[in-house]
């Protein structure tokens, strides 16, 4: 059994619609409403990293969700959600699995923390990070300009992987997305999908709440 500790508009909802979508059963561990109350469980598993996702594996704790969506996806749904390994999608699929947390999130958050800081000057440094967001933006939607999906034709792991930048820049940094229109029309597409409904139903029961961060 697979047990996933989650918190509320956190990274965990990966994990959750992932499952949504082959049908692998999960045991979802949180207190709906209550981000400390969920924290203090996570720590039960896993004290020294608590963090959502983590989850349990019979013996084994992971907690990073490309890794652990990887995993899932080679061991419980092989051949489904991502391209076959001799196409030419598939080069494509594995980069946007690992560049939604290797290169965008950190471009998105750190810029969003930067810009939250009032008082004081910028080391110039500093002042370099700023921009990257929309750098970000403009290279996703260029891809989406010439495919439907991250991971090519069809819908994938990579897709679950990406949609939480963009929630991100939505719901916290209230991006005008006027200028990625793709971005935007993928985002509605992939939030139609029957498992991502069922996955906002019971990871977040009370709506969408708190701020989505590490």
């Amino acid at each position: 059994m697979l047990t996933i500790y989650h918190m509320e508009g956190r990274r965990s909802e990966r994990i959750i619609w992932f499952c949504e979508e082959v049908g692998l059963p999960y045991n979802l561990i949180f207190e709906p409403g209550d981000l400390r109350g969920s924290v203090e469980l996570i720590k039960q598993a896993n004290p020294l990293m608590a963090m959502a996702p983590t989850v349990q594996l019979g013996d084994q704790v992971m907690v990073e969700s490309a890794a652990i969506l990887q995993l899932l996806q080679e061991r419980h749904a092989p051949g489904r959600l991502e391209p076959a390994h001799d196409s030419p999608d598939y080069p494509n699929y594995l980069q946007w699995l690992h560049f939604a947390e290797g290169s965008a999130a950190p471009r998105l958050i750190t810029e969003f923390l930067l810009t939250s800081v009032k008082g004081g000057e910028m080391p110039p440094v500093v002042r370099s990070q700023i921009g990257k967001a929309a750098q970000t933006l403009t290279y996703m939607e260029d891809y989406l300009t010439r495919h439907p999906y991250f991971g090519g034709q069809e819908f994938s792991v990579a897709d679950i992987m990406m949609h939480f930048n963009v929630q991100f820049v939505n719901v916290v940094t209230h991006t005008d997305m006027t200028p990625y229109p793709k971005l935007a029309a993928w985002q509605a597409r992939i939030e139609e999908r029957a498992a991502f409904k069922k996955m906002r139903e019971v990871s977040l029961p009370n709506g969408l709440i708190g701020v989505p961060r590490t």
